[in-house]
């Protein structure tokens, strides 16, 4: 059977899987590494490893997930969701919305997911349930050092460039009050770009918050302008690491926490 197969559909995932695996346990991507998961095409053997896997680890978000989901409820494999486990708290972006991009940015979301895999994992391996609740115990001493910095940058107006990074600050009391890009590609107006760059410069938005690859260059295009607007106006930037990156999300919620204190230290 699938005893010790984890698969997770991208990188970052597994990284968030590798927290807690024990020495048994075998944790894959689906996607791999530098792949966009809006555009990755499931081959048949990517289908296929799902019949030697004890369980299946996805977002909820990217296209190719929901045929990974539907082949796994076909297996008989069991699916956590990191978007719609219990207690995940969805945003709504400034249209209205709601915002269904990676809301694990948020580290109570991410907490609630990592608890769900827990004893998703637990069940799929019983005799490694000590060590996954151990292992899991360790993540929730480090998000509670993050989670003291909740709120720490209320009543700051942020444009980020992309949906997922409201959830990567939002926590921290900051307002979202415009986003470059509604989504993958999608191009914002020139009357769009033109007013969200006089809120920079006016002060009218105090952070611009910019996703970044694992370089910590701009990760598109809407990404490079708003960190070049925010640059000429002198607002102070947060980056934020594709939700895709093959570190675990909590990597990535720790990074921008340690940006964030800075900021919440200069104010």
């Amino acid at each position: 059977g699938g005893e010790g197969l984890v698969l997770a559909s991208f990188p970052g995932l597994a990284g968030d899987v590798g927290l807690l695996a024990c020495e048994s346990d075998r944790v894959e991507s689906i996607m791999p590494p530098g792949a966009d998961p809006h555009v990755y095409q499931l081959s048949p053997s990517d289908l296929e490893a799902l019949r030697g896997a004890g369980l299946l680890v996805i977002s909820g978000h990217a296209p190719f997930e929901s045929r990974l989901a539907s082949k796994a409820a076909e297996l008989g494999v069991p699916v956590v969701e990191a978007d719609s486990v219990d207690g995940v708290r969805l945003l709504r972006l400034p249209t209205g919305a709601v915002n269904y991009h990676y809301p694990a940015f948020d580290p109570g979301n991410y907490l609630s997911f990592m608890r769900a895999l827990a004893s998703a994992l637990s069940k799929a391996n019983p005799e490694c349930a000590g060590h996954y609740t151990a292992r899991l115990a360790e993540v929730e001493s480090r998000l509670e050092e993050v989670l003291s910095l909740r709120g720490s940058l209320a009543g700051v107006k942020a444009v980020v460039s992309t949906p997922f990074a409201q959830y990567a600050v939002s926590w921290l009391g900051v307002e979202v009050a415009e986003v470059v890009s509604a989504g993958e590609g999608a191009q914002a107006s020139p009357l769009k770009l033109a007013r969200i760059a006089s809120m920079l410069a006016d002060g009218e938005a105090g952070l611009a918050v910019v996703a970044v690859d694992g370089n910590g260059n701009p990760l598109s295009a809407a990404d490079s302008w708003l960190l070049a607007a925010a640059e000429r106006s002198g607002v102070p930037v947060v980056r934020v690491p594709a939700p895709f990156l093959p570190s675990s999300t909590l990597e990535k919620i720790v990074y921008v926490a340690g940006q964030a204190s800075s900021l919440a230290g200069g104010q």
